[in-house]
């Protein structure tokens, strides 16, 4: 079971997916068993072992993930839906495969893993040129995070 000590958290800047200005060198953080997410705004750190799905239908989301789905028979995983409408998918993957952000086939979607962050859940953005307003809301707590099919 993945836990609140799997990773690593940092302060956003107020209603932004910006690092805060006394959060120098966040990538570096470690995580911590005594750690737990700031109340507020907050990035988590990714490991080498995470791969966050970054589904965007704006931009063709709702088409690649389906074609993912389908080619890799998903798992149900712990998801968190974005201000934009779109959908923040966890999956555990071997810490050793790299991945690369942006893959030509499936547009829409960003592939996060180490030296990446996402926004946690209960963090909120204003509108701006690269993000909705809104909040970031855990909406599938309630399965594990599911290993992604290498």
């Amino acid at each position: 079971m993945t836990t609140l000590a799997h990773w690593a958290y940092f302060a956003l800047e107020d209603g932004t997916k910006k690092p805060h200005r006394s959060e120098v060198g966040w990538q570096h953080k470690t995580p911590s068993v005594i750690q737990m997410p700031p109340p507020h705004n907050y990035g988590i750190v990714l490991n080498a072992d995470d791969l966050i799905l970054d589904v965007d239908p704006r931009n063709g989301g709702l088409d690649s993930i389906a074609k993912l789905i389908e080619k890799f028979k998903l798992a149900n995983t712990r998801t968190v839906t974005t201000p934009s409408g779109g959908w923040h998918l966890y999956f555990k993957k071997p810490a050793h495969i790299k991945v690369k952000v942006k893959q030509a086939l499936y547009p829409g979607i960003d592939f996060l893993s180490q030296g990446q962050f996402v926004c946690g859940p209960g963090t909120y953005t204003l509108a701006s040129e690269h993000s909705s307003e809104g909040v970031y809301k855990l909406t599938r707590g309630d399965v594990e995070i599911a290993e992604i099919p290498v």
